[in-house]
């Protein structure tokens, strides 16, 4: 049985909570094996002077869809204050507000001061908690929401711990380009490749030694018997949807690489019970489309056609012919790979119906030249053979922050 960082509270880190100001960056998901929640096991904590939930995107309890700003409240049944670290910016447009998402590429696309905890906040904190699942992926929030937090810290005065999970995709094979820091973004805060192979405890690692140099007082809880190759369903607890759109261990898998659909006008299956392994669009034939990406015989995928109704998102209510993304051999896939491929050849098929958002697009891949690539007819082998130097150097780089053994 594998344990996590929140198993080890009263163990590890109890006594440094007594008398503190804790700021806790979790939401309703975070749970143990037990399911209870990451907010009720610290305040079993004794003597703790006063607690604070600071929420990522979607909201404490997640019923806020991707783009969809949350606003900070007092939760009378957690009675608990609930400050939102995904606010609405100063400037929104009207039309945002009921474009779910030209609203999600235009606020994740950018690095604003509504994702960051103000200043004024983080005075009434002696010490941040930071217990949010990962999945494996650059482009989700919450690694941009405990970067902008551990920039915020008052070196010296602010203790930064972070309640280690595993990485639910394991901690092998990072796939895709390192993100050019002129691409930063709220999807993407940190050069570390799209499929980074870390945990959570890593990634915080990584940003104190090689960006933040070391100025935070960083503490990560580590989790207990795991090990990199480890899949989610092989630590022993159930899978609790991190957010709205991912339910399924089978959605983390494949997220590295079709996240990236969000950046064309695609559905990535927003509006179904499959997000991102569903992808199409009105005028898309799916029986032409898989056999052409089955032909090319993609390490451990196979897809289906199939025709669906998103019921929100991109062609909400209009039906969609594409592909069901069926991975047969997880060890095998390359979920980055495989989306430059299929988007390649969307983009073979359909060049007049085809559009790239160009902006949103390349900050998800974390290279133009990805874009560029695609656009000039490479495959998606040829397109990784691109950055192989970036990711052999990205290899190196972590050894000196991994947290855990193969």
């Amino acid at each position: 049985m594998t344990y996590i960082g929140l198993d080890q509270i009263h163990a590890e880190i109890a006594g440094k909570l007594k008398g503190k100001r804790v700021g806790l960056i979790t939401n309703n998901m975070a749970r143990n094996s037990n399911l209870i929640s990451s907010l009720d096991i610290i305040r079993s904590v004794k003597d703790l002077k006063e607690i604070t939930v600071l929420s990522p995107e979607h909201g404490y309890f997640g019923d806020f869809q991707a783009g969809s700003t949350v606003n900070s409240y007092f939760d009378n049944d957690l009675n608990v204050k609930v400050e939102s670290l995904y606010r609405e910016p100063e400037t929104l447009p009207e039309n945002l507000k009921r474009d779910i998402d030209h609203s999600m590429r235009t606020i994740d696309s950018q690095k604003d001061i509504s994702k960051y905890p103000s200043k004024e906040l983080m005075e009434k904190f002696d010490i941040i908690l930071y217990d949010l699942q990962d999945v494996g992926c650059r482009i989700y929030t919450y690694i941009a929401t405990m970067i902008y937090t551990m920039e915020m810290l008052q070196p010296g005065e602010q203790e930064f711990v972070v309640l280690d999970r595993p990485n639910p995709i394991t901690g092998k094979n990072p796939e895709g380009p390192i993100l050019q820091p002129d691409l930063f973004s709220f999807i993407g805060a940190i050069s570390i490749p799209m499929r980074h192979s870390l945990t959570i405890g890593e990634i915080g690692s990584y940003y104190n030694k090689y960006v933040n140099k070391n100025k935070a007082e960083l503490n990560v809880v580590k989790v207990k018997n795991w090990k990199r190759n480890y899949w989610h369903d092989q630590t022993g607890y159930p899978w609790i949807m991190p957010s709205p759109n991912m339910p399924a261990l089978e959605t983390a898998i494949v997220y590295p690489g079709t996240v990236m659909i969000e950046g064309t006008n695609i559905s990535e299956g927003r509006g179904t019970t499959r997000p991102f392994q569903i992808i199409g669009a009105p005028w898309v034939n799916g029986t032409k489309l898989k056999e052409r990406i089955n032909r090319m015989k993609l390490p451990g995928v196979q897809v289906m056609e199939i025709k669906f109704r998103p019921s929100f998102s991109k062609y909400s209510g209009d039906v969609c012919y594409g592909i069901y993304v069926h991975v047969k051999d997880r060890d095998l896939f390359r979920p980055f790979g495989f989306a430059l491929d299929l988007i390649g050849n969307i983009l073979d098929l359909y060049p007049e119906n085809f559009v790239f958002h160009d902006s949103y697009f390349d900050k998800a891949s974390g290279n133009k030249k990805v874009r560029e690539m695609l656009l000039s007819g490479n495959t998606g082998a040829e397109i990784l053979e691109e950055f192989d130097d970036e990711t052999k150097k990205y290899l190196s780089d972590i050894e000196e922050i991994k947290l855990y053994g193969q």
